[in-house]
């Protein structure tokens, strides 16, 4: 990972420091290792570098994206973008701070190899001159506070005193507004945008999007803030934009042969009414995209996530001010008090998630076979794959069983919705696409039209995940049954292959006892034709 910042915003311990954001990464599940290069734009002291801290490996001052010792795609897999420095139109036309067109084409071929990006600014244009100019990420968040929008038009950015500020602040204690309760352990309630599965039926499993899936449930809170920015509703996003940057070529939302990805609200905030502070006006209800991610897989580019602020993840909103007045002990220690704990967890998942889920698609694969393999030698399931069957011996039933206690085994640690999006990645490698698709969680606001059709449940297609997760367990429990001597290189280049037979084998398994149902089910339509 490849953190950049620039301004006053540092990876130490200060107010405005990053501190506590990369001890969260230090904290990474069993099945991923998060190696960090903090990079700022400016020269900066040791340790406001982060040189030293926890999963730090190399720190970097001046950084430039066209330098070929900063910045490369076999540096990095992914990159994440803390602005404050401004952006703003000048009177010939041009604007102050945009990075050369040699650092735009770097980041943008960086994105296209597929790998990933996390921006983040503040309220106005703090962050434009790092972030407002990249492809993607530029339509995706509000970057630029002059009158006319951004460069091409783009959305104006809210501002940090009128009725209409992005204000989230929460009473604390007092029961009364007060700027300072962005630092104590009260958060902001975020409203995850859901997914389900479509199709018939009474009943349906909704999800969050799996940035926000956190291992004991949805992650519903943020830190609060008094005049955030704003991300990008997928309606005002522009979907023909094009750009050349140093003879480099950027369409900014492919559509690769149909396929045409865009970004989409992960969640919104909200806006109290007649919220105010010394020098600010009470506020006028409202709610705004707190969250924007962009999958671009399918069109062969990398993921992207932007965040409304990045005081979500800034000391001063996590673990509270460095000098609290005197009397306001609540914004001593934020939520590293006894009130606030459950929140900084929940809080710095949404961190880790944002990593895991920006990877390219060679990492996250890598982080899936991991967890399944952690899954299989787990207390868990060791005893239920023991003695091992041959392959061709176990049965369905077993293979379900087994997929269904690695699925929730997998999940308390990784989150039952990133467990579900990587088992989906195997059943897209073995199964028709019309069954792989009625699994896929999607917005549910852009849910297709029910189709007509019987509206009972009689089929459940969530068992096939379950099924190929059986599968890839008892395909690696076969090929490795003694774990003591398994040689690590060997088992990670036959574990995509295992996977894959593993989940193959086990949906072929279910053939009989599919056919078998389909012998009953006539003769249920039958018997209930018959009926007088």
């Amino acid at each position: 990972m490849l953190l950049v910042a620039d301004g006053f915003i540092y990876f130490d311990d200060s107010d405005f420091g990053l501190g506590e954001f990369l001890r969260s990464l230090s904290q990474s599940p069993l099945f991923v290792r998060f190696e960090v290069t903090c990079a700022h734009r400016a020269q900066v002291s040791s340790t406001q570098s982060g040189a030293g801290r926890p999963g730090v490996v190399r720190t970097i001052n001046n950084f430039k994206f066209d330098d070929a010792g900063h910045f490369g795609t076999d540096l990095y897999d992914e990159v994440w973008l803390f602005g404050a420095e401004t952006s703003s139109l000048t009177k010939k036309g041009t604007w102050t701070n945009r990075p050369p067109d040699t650092e735009l084409r770097a980041i943008s071929e960086f994105m296209d190899a597929g790998h990933g990006v996390f921006a983040t600014g503040d309220h106005g244009s703090l962050g434009a001159a790092l972030s407002g100019f990249v492809p993607r990420v530029r339509s995706m968040r509000r970057w630029f506070d002059d009158p006319g929008g951004g460069p091409l038009g783009e959305l104006v950015a809210p501002d940090m005193t009128s009725a209409y500020r992005r204000d989230t602040n929460r009473p604390g204690v007092s029961g009364t507004f007060d700027f300072d309760d962005q630092s104590d352990n009260v958060p902001q309630p975020i409203l995850p945008v859901w997914q389900r599965r479509p199709g018939p039926g009474f009943f349906s499993i909704r999800w969050p999007h799996p940035l926000l899936c956190g291992s004991t449930g949805a992650i519903e809170v943020l830190p609060d803030h008094p005049h955030e920015g704003e991300c990008v509703e997928r309606r005002d996003i522009p979907t023909d934009q094009e750009f050349d940057f140093a003879g480099y070529h950027v369409v900014e939302y492919p559509n690769v042969s149909g396929s045409h990805p865009l970004p989409s609200a992960v969640a919104h905030s909200t806006v109290l009414p007649n919220n105010a502070h010394t020098g600010k006006h009470a506020t006028v209800s409202a709610s705004f995209v707190a969250i924007s991610a962009y999958d671009g897989g399918d069109a062969g580019v990398g993921r992207v996530v932007t965040d409304a602020t990045w005081h979500h993840f800034i000391n001063i909103n996590l673990v509270g001010m460095q000098s609290p007045p005197n009397g306001h002990p609540e914004w001593d220690l934020g939520f590293l008090s006894p009130g606030g704990e459950h929140h900084l967890r929940a809080i710095e998942e949404y961190f880790r998630n944002i990593a895991m889920w920006i990877a390219p698609a060679d990492r996250r694969r890598c982080m899936f076979r991991n967890a399944l393999w952690y899954a299989t030698w787990g207390e868990r399931l060791v005893e239920a794959v023991a003695p091992v069957k041959p392959l061709d011996q176990v049965t369905s039933v077993d293979f379900l069983h087994i997929g269904r206690h690695a699925f929730d085994s997998i999940g308390r640690f990784a989150g039952r919705c990133q467990t579900l999006h990587w088992s989906l990645d195997v059943l897209k490698d073995v199964l028709a696409k019309k069954f792989y698709e009625r699994v896929l969680p999607v917005p549910i606001p852009e849910l297709p039209d029910r189709v007509p059709g019987p509206p009972l449940p009689w089929l459940r297609e969530d068992i096939l995940v379950e099924l190929a997760l059986g599968g890839a367990v008892m395909a690696l429990r076969d090929a490795y049954p003694d774990i003591n001597e398994v040689d690590p290189e060997e088992a990670a280049a036959g574990a995509p292959g295992l996977v894959r037979r593993g989940a193959a084998i086990a949906l072929r398994s279910a053939r009989e006892s599919v056919t078998e149902a389909q012998g009953e089910l006539e003769d249920l339509a039958s018997a209930l034709g018959r009926v007088d």
